[in-house]
């Protein structure tokens, strides 16, 4: 891996995740069931969480601050998931996604500001396990979900545009 090719991998991923966006008509962006019991305007409100939380890491080692984790790095999943929920409900979907892509942009600029070295070498960083690489991180947690989330996506659509199949009983036979 290469501070190029992690760029280059970030910003493919993040236009795949883009076009499945897209695919989504602009009336349904707030429609609660897109991903389980999310909207898609909820799940990008998760996805920019996350490209914000990375980028946080990334500028405190830059200014060689050590990372103090915050009540909300406690929280599993599903538990951050509803608080993010609460946090952002109403917000307008415009700023919703002006947040997305300003979150985006400082994650690049962020890993733009790394060195090559400190991108690809195991990195020691606080409340983590062992050392590891941050583009391993950032394929994995940050790809890895435009990836997954896209596929929900497609997956939502395809299944809102198949025509419904008549069901049968036993009575109807």
């Amino acid at each position: 891996m290469t501070k190029a090719r992690l760029i280059e991998m970030l910003r493919a991923a993040r236009a795949e995740w883009e076009a499945a966006l897209r695919a989504v008509p602009e009336q349904r962006l707030c429609e609660p069931g897109a991903a389980g019991a999310w909207s898609v305007k909820d799940v990008i409100v998760q996805l920019a969480y996350l490209e914000q939380w990375y980028a946080d890491r990334l500028d405190e080692a830059l200014r060689g601050e050590a990372y103090a984790p915050s009540a909300m790095d406690g929280l599993a999943g599903e538990s951050l998931s509803q608080v993010l929920y609460r946090q952002h409900r109403y917000r307008p979907l415009a700023d919703v996604l002006a947040e997305a892509h300003y979150s985006f942009r400082r994650l690049v600029r962020a890993v733009e500001a790394h060195s090559e070295a400190f991108l690809t070498q195991p990195q020691v960083f606080a409340g983590a396990a062992k050392a590891a690489p941050v583009w391993q991180g950032l394929r994995r947690e940050v790809c890895g979900r435009y990836e997954r989330h896209g596929a929900i996506l497609r997956a939502w659509l395809a299944a809102s545009a198949s025509p419904a199949r008549p069901k049968f009983d036993a009575k109807s036979r």
